[in-house]
């Protein structure tokens, strides 16, 4: 491929969509687009005054693009004791297209499921992807 792109377009441009090429090539061995196939939204809590000073605290989506599509993957799972029940904590990595527009302490809806966000990264500052850090149950 390279030598024909060399033919083409002479060596500057050639050099430069080598470079170009292997840069896409990096980041698609990390994250494909075709594994972005869950529908999720993305939810703020919001407090509703309830005209007597005070007020019901409601999740709400968020206002630019709510929806998207993203990757969900299981990490872990674990069991602990508490209040005399046992709870099960499961955590997920979340992955969607890069957004900045993204907080911890919001939350995810996906087919009837919450995913509260607890870490958000941007893999080697590139921009291309966020990378979530989750727990899966209703958040309060």
């Amino acid at each position: 491929m390279a030598s024909e792109v060399h033919l083409l377009f002479g060596p500057r441009l050639s050099v430069a969509l080598h470079g170009l090429y292997e840069n896409l090539r990096e980041v698609h061995l990390s994250v494909a687009i075709r594994d972005l196939r869950h529908r999720i939204t993305f939810q703020n809590l919001s407090l509703t005054p309830d005209g007597q000073g005070g007020g019901t605290e409601v999740w709400t989506d968020i206002v630019d693009t709510p929806t998207v599509w993203a990757k969900i993957k299981p990490r872990s799972a674990a069991q602990r004791f508490y209040s005399q029940q046992i709870k099960m904590d499961v955590s997920h990595e979340i992955v969607v297209r890069f957004r900045s527009d993204l907080r911890e302490g919001m939350r995810i809806v996906h087919e009837g499921r919450f995913f509260q966000i607890h870490g958000i990264r941007n893999e080697d500052e590139k921009r291309f992807f966020t990378y979530l850090d989750c727990m899966e149950g209703v958040a309060s």
